[in-house]
């Protein structure tokens, strides 16, 4: 992976997200993501976002939908994600299992 995506997705493992203005200048400075780090990009926010529980209309921060499911299924799958992640997404998906 790239420089760019490195740099990217440490920002998001801190912060959840990335503010458009620094991606930009991230890209600017190290060269594009490629459409694979794009995907995984898009795929870390989402996780992160599920695991966190905020995603809208959630009611419960213990409920795991079947789109958090198949988002943790992703990250497992993942060689992009970190151990963390793992660890999150095996626990969506014991609970969605359990």
């Amino acid at each position: 992976m790239g420089k760019s995506f490195d740099a990217i997705m440490e920002i998001i493992q801190k912060e959840g997200k990335i503010d458009d203005d620094k991606a930009k200048e991230i890209i600017t400075e190290h060269g594009p993501l490629s459409d694979e780090e794009k995907k995984q990009v898009a795929s870390a926010i989402k996780m992160k976002k599920a695991l966190e529980g905020k995603d809208e209309g959630k009611k419960d921060a213990d409920e795991v939908s079947m789109d958090d499911y198949i988002q943790a299924l992703s990250v497992l799958d993942s060689e992009g994600a970190s151990e963390e992640e793992k660890k999150k997404a095996e626990e969506v998906k014991a609970k969605f299992e359990g």
